[in-house]
């Protein structure tokens, strides 16, 4: 009832209080009660239950400080969503900053690499440092650069980090669907 009408149910006699249909407080020794409800933005958020062993605990009188306690109830509640909100809204901003730097590394390192590419004269040299600066930027533990052979049969690891040297030249995989980097290019 009190979810319904938003208005506060004080009963001073549980007994004779037809409002209170359920005598599980009476059962369970309650003689008088007060459920408040509370609202947050207009919506009811929840209620305050109340209860005494004593008949007329609870009273009209003391409606004032019934509902007082309950409007705290309110602003603590309300506290909450406006922390919440401000943590979220924080957080939000940490991963948008995070990306952000992320995405200047992934910039400063691609401008870097495109001035390597136009000075070097050793392609092997460039595209070991490429590996090297790709595996960085995108922390992982493992790339390699594969070049299709000329038959169009095999990859051939040409750089790499997470490789022996003695592989590089030497390692090869599938061009077709039997290896995960032939079946990207399938």
């Amino acid at each position: 009832e009190v979810f319904q009408t938003v208005e506060p149910l004080i009963s001073c006699g549980i007994a004779a209080d037809p409002r209170l249909k359920e005598k599980k407080q009476r059962a369970a020794g309650y003689r008088s009660c007060a459920f408040l409800p509370f609202k947050i933005k207009g919506s009811v958020r929840g209620v305050i239950h109340l209860a005494s062993s004593a008949v007329g605990f609870f009273t009209d009188d003391k409606k004032e400080h019934l509902l007082a306690l309950s409007r705290l109830v309110e602003i603590v509640f309300e506290n909450r969503d406006l922390f919440d909100e401000v943590k979220n809204a924080r957080d939000s901003l940490a991963q948008a900053n995070q990306r952000l730097k992320t995405r200047t590394i992934q910039q400063a390192v691609l401008n870097h690499f495109g001035q390597l590419a136009l000075s070097a004269k050793n392609i092997p040299t460039l595209l070991d440092e490429a590996a090297l600066e790709i595996s960085l930027v995108l922390q992982v533990d493992f790339c390699e650069v594969l070049e299709l052979s000329p038959d169009g049969e095999r990859l051939v690891l040409r750089a790499g980090t997470g490789w022996k040297k003695s592989a590089m030249g030497q390692a090869t995989v599938e061009s077709g669907t039997g290896s995960h980097a032939g079946y990207a290019l399938a």
